[in-house]
């Protein structure tokens, strides 16, 4: 008993100085604007996720059949349109734009980027 109190101990100790020593950054709005700038999709949606933080789109590109995805990790941005994503609809980000546009049967939905209230360009 004392010895599975001494090694938890240790382990704690070591973990604290370990997590202690990483120095955690917060990525500005500029940054992540810079990040996301760089994207781009043009893809009919056959198959999707609801969640921004494991975003995936795949179908085909319009007008040549070929198969695409589109996968992004912690897509926060997302937050706003990915519970508007249906089958069917094609999604457009184009690289260097921070606008992601949601093609409908009647309908364009625009997205721009925003970040603590600010819309980026």
């Amino acid at each position: 008993m004392i010895k599975d109190i001494v090694k938890a101990t240790i382990i704690l100790v070591i973990l604290a100085q370990v997590l202690s020593c990483y120095n955690f950054k917060e990525v500005s709005c500029e940054e992540a604007a810079d990040g996301v700038r760089l994207d781009s999709c043009n893809v009919v949606v056959s198959e999707f996720s609801k969640n921004e933080y494991k975003f995936y789109l795949h179908g085909i590109i319009p007008g040549t059949n070929t198969a695409s995805t589109f996968k992004k990790t912690n897509y926060t941005w997302g937050y706003w349109f990915v519970d508007k994503i249906a089958k069917g609809d094609t999604v457009v980000k184009k690289g260097g734009e921070l606008l992601f546009y949601i093609y409908k049967k009647d309908t364009v939905l625009v997205f721009p980027f925003e970040c603590d209230g600010k819309i980026y360009e």
